[in-house]
């Protein structure tokens, strides 16, 4: 299920995701194609940061490192 809460009426549905996002393209052009034929505004989009941000990340990174790269393994500096 595609849709875009910032313009009413856009949304599409298919067999896959992909085929979704293409009718939802054709779907948002030829909402926003009659919107501006009928000299009516078009909607800004809304930015919303928690929207595009997973609630789960938490900032933290780990990597695994071969232990050819751990400072043990290393000689000593003179």
């Amino acid at each position: 299920m595609f849709t875009m809460p910032d313009i009413p009426g856009v949304m599409a549905d298919a067999a896959t995701e992909l085929e979704a996002i293409a009718d939802g393209r054709e779907a948002f052009i030829a909402t926003v194609s009659a919107l501006a034929d009928m000299g009516q505004e078009i909607p800004a989009p809304a930015f919303n940061v928690d929207d595009f941000t997973p609630a789960f990340a938490s900032g933290k990174v780990l990597a695994r490192l071969p232990r050819s790269m751990h400072l043990q393994d290393l000689p000593p500096i003179l």
